[in-house]
């Protein structure tokens, strides 16, 4: 992979994974009932908390893997981080206009990313665009693998359990 190729890709990920924050954020819980230990809602708050710290993270450092697999010129690296301020910036606004629905909320989140990828490969040329397609369908690849070995090793887990 090439340097821009591993920047775009990094950049698509800090994308999805805003996005996806913004969504976990806009849906509201019930507060879980206090019980002795941590019940299920617990763990998995702790466990979305440090996903997203997690996130926050590699975010910084997969941009700058991927400007280097996609071979990102200076000016296009200033571009790039124009557009994904730019795009962080009207994410928070929407997250917080209480006005809108739930699904209002994510049809304009879904036009943002729509409107990002575009500005995105105005930015790259032909041969960054194709490098950056790679390393989405690598990434892709591998996500899949890693949820079949989570599924196998869950459905190991409950046959031994039962």
């Amino acid at each position: 992979m090439n340097k821009i190729s591993r920047w775009m890709l990094a950049a698509a990920a800090c994308l999805t994974l805003g996005v996806a924050s913004l969504a976990a954020q806009t849906s509201e819980a019930a507060p879980a009932p206090k019980t002795e230990g941590q019940t299920e809602g617990q763990k998995f708050e702790k466990h979305r908390g440090m996903h997203r710290k997690m996130a926050r993270m590699h975010g910084k450092h997969g941009m700058m893997h991927m400007s280097e697999e996609l071979g990102l010129t200076d000016a296009q690296k200033t571009q790039l981080k124009g557009i994904h301020e730019q795009q962080r910036a009207k994410a928070r606004e929407l997250h917080e206009n209480e006005s809108l629905t739930k699904e209002q909320k994510m049809e304009q989140m879904k036009a943002l990313r729509e409107s990002t990828k575009t500005q995105v490969h105005g930015v790259l040329t032909a041969e960054q665009q194709t490098k950056l397609s790679e390393m989405k369908a690598q990434r892709k690849q591998r996500m899949q693998e890693r949820k079949e070995r989570w599924q196998k090793r869950r459905s190991e887990g409950t046959t031994t359990q039962q």
